[in-house]
Parts: C-alpha cells; structure tokens; sequence
C-alpha cells in the first residue's frame, strides 16, 4: 500500500513538474515573440537635405517671418526647416535654423541635423560644417513639435553676404509606445527574487512592462500562492528598476545605468530603455568610451544610442577610439557594417547625411 501510494504522489509531482516545464517553455517562447516584435520593424531612418539661403543683415534686422525650406516628409513625419537672426546670451545676431515637425501618430524621435556650408565665393573660409546636433522629440497629436534653434556659428561673422547652407538631417522613429498609463487598482504580488520576496503593485509594474503584464496574467502554478519568483537578476538590481521606474524616480547614473538596460531588456521596458539612451547620449554624465557604448547598443539593441554615438564621431575617431581596439571583432556584422559606412561617409563630408 505504501508503494502504491509513493508511486501516486511520484506521478502526481511529475504530472506538475511536466505542466511547469510546459508553461515557462511557453512564457520563455512568448517574452522572446514579444522581443522580435518590438525590436523588428520599431526603428524607422529617414535622411534628407533641407537648403536656405541666409538673408543680409539689412533684411534680416527689418521685422519680417522667418524664412523657411520646402516641407519635406521624412517617415510619414512632415518637416519644415526655418531660419533667421537670432540673439543669443550675449546679444550678438546669429542665424539659426530650427524644424518644425507634425505627426500624426504618436511616437518618439530623435532628430539629427549637421549644417554644412555651400557658399559663394564671397565666403571663402565659411565652408567648414558645424558639429551634429541632436534633439528626443515626442511627436504626435494636433500640434506640431518645434526643435531647439541650432546656431551657424561659422557664419556669425559674416553677415555681409548671403550664405548657401545645406542642412544633412537624419530622423530615427521608434514605434514601439513608451507612454505609461495604468489603473491604480492597488493589487499587490510578491515576486521572489534570489532569497528575498519583494511587494509590487501589478498595475503599475505591468504598465511599465509587458513581460510582467504577461506574466502576473499567466495560470503558472507559483502563482496560487501568491508569489510569483524572478531569475536572471539579482535582488539589488530589482530594487533598483524598482526604484528608478516608481514614482519616487530615483535618477539614472553611471553606476546604476548598465544594469537597468539589462533588465529593460530582460522585461520588455522599451520606456526605460529609451531613459537610458538618452543618459548615455550626455557625455557629461558618464566616462564610457565609444567602444563600451557602441557594445551595448549591440548587445541590447540600442538603436538610438547607437546613430547617435556614429554621427557624433569622426573617422579618425571611429578608427582609434573602436575600429583598432580589440572589442571591435566581437561585434555582430550588422554593426560593424554601420561603423564600416559612417567611416566612409565621415571620410567623404559630401556624402554625410
């Protein structure tokens, strides 16, 4: 009899070990579905040329509208480029250039613009282009979106003539919605990570991230108990995400910034991610090389981080500061084909885009 009923209970612990491989087989297929889908078809790059030609300091000193370029529609997002003499902080006229962009989807951008000079021969020695300029936008809805005046300050001093300029702009879009809203309904879970159990309110953690979403909404067994167990982290960097993503929104830093882009990516928090490629795009913020970004944008496919990270460096840069270091052979073939064609395009300024 006690055989017969080791054997039952035997049955019964494989019947639920079958049904637990069963169902985190199934969670693991779902969270690597969800991936693909968000990362597949979720950035969208666009380059154009917008041209203006500068007033002369006699037009541009006589109250009028700013001039501005043809629109140009740049992944479905229509753009104009304005221009006109600006003060700046010292009260000296400089042109600037500025986007106007509408949208009629919601959704992220960064918009990449570098001034590059065509000039008569009037302005020799204004051929020089300026430096990239970049901007995070959030586009969508009835009004448009206008972009941070971008100074020319190779032609301040030359107001006298009228300067060409041709302005390279590149907008990436990111489909993938990052907005957070959620019903506080005030139900809690316990997650268990490592050996401690830790509270969580399932709405606000689940508007964040659909792995959870997908997760606390699962008929898994652990969940009958109340506690559901998280693996692939540890208990401090939990409590980290936790802390940074709550509404006490405790700041993204150099110490804190690699292991929240792991877990944004181990639990689908496109939000939190974008947070962390706008952090990394301050080099003031931070003392990563080129190569130690360029390696995470690989690593966690950081689309954003990475354009601008390439369009910010120069080939001579690109060739000591990632193509001659050691790091630059593991990188996947996709990037280091990036890194191949913005060396080329720095190599030959009229081909920057």
């Amino acid at each position: 009899m006690m055989g017969s009923v080791d054997t039952e209970d035997m049955e019964k612990l494989r019947e639920q070990i079958r049904l637990l491989n069963s169902q985190n087989s199934t969670l693991a297929h779902e969270n690597s579905s969800l991936k693909k889908r968000l990362n597949s078809s979720s950035t969208l790059v666009s380059k154009s040329i917008f041209s203006i030609t500068t007033p002369t300091p006699t037009s541009a000193t006589s109250p009028k509208r700013p001039i501005s370029s043809d629109p140009i529609t740049m992944g479905g997002v229509a753009i104009t480029m304005f221009g006109d003499f600006l003060l700046d902080n010292k009260k000296t006229l400089i042109f600037h250039v500025w986007f106007e962009l509408e949208s009629e989807t919601k959704q992220n951008a960064t918009l990449l613009a570098r001034i590059g000079y065509h000039s008569s021969s009037h302005a020799v020695g204004y051929v020089k282009d300026e430096p990239i300029n970049f901007e995070f936008l959030q586009l969508g809805g009835d009004i448009s979106v206008l972009s941070t005046p971008i100074p020319a300050i190779n032609i301040k001093d030359a107001h006298a003539y009228q300067i060409d300029l041709k302005v390279h702009a590149k907008l990436i879009l990111d489909g993938r919605d990052t907005s957070i809203s959620f019903a506080d309904e005030g139900k809690m879970a316990k997650v268990k990570v490592e050996d401690e159990t830790i509270s969580v309110n399932i709405s606000y953690i689940s508007a964040w991230s659909e792995f959870f979403r997908g997760y606390f909404a699962s008929e898994m067994l652990e969940s009958k108990d109340g506690v559901y167990p998280i693996e692939d982290c540890t208990a401090y960097e939990f409590r980290e995400l936790l802390d940074v993503i709550y509404p006490s929104c405790k700041p993204i830093s150099q110490r804190n910034v690699k292991s929240l882009i792991k877990l944004a990516d181990r639990f689908i928090i496109p939000s939190l991610s974008r947070k962390c490629e706008v952090f990394l795009t301050d080099r003031t913020k931070h003392n990563l090389c080129d190569a130690r970004l360029l390696r995470l944008t690989d690593e966690y496919r950081l689309s954003f981080l990475q354009a601008i990270v390439l369009e910010c460096t120069t080939a001579d840069q690109l060739h000591k500061n990632v193509i001659a270091k050691d790091e630059f052979k593991s990188f996947s073939e996709e990037l280091k084909k990036a890194i191949d064609t913005r060396y080329v395009e720095s190599k030959v300024p009229e081909r920057n885009v």
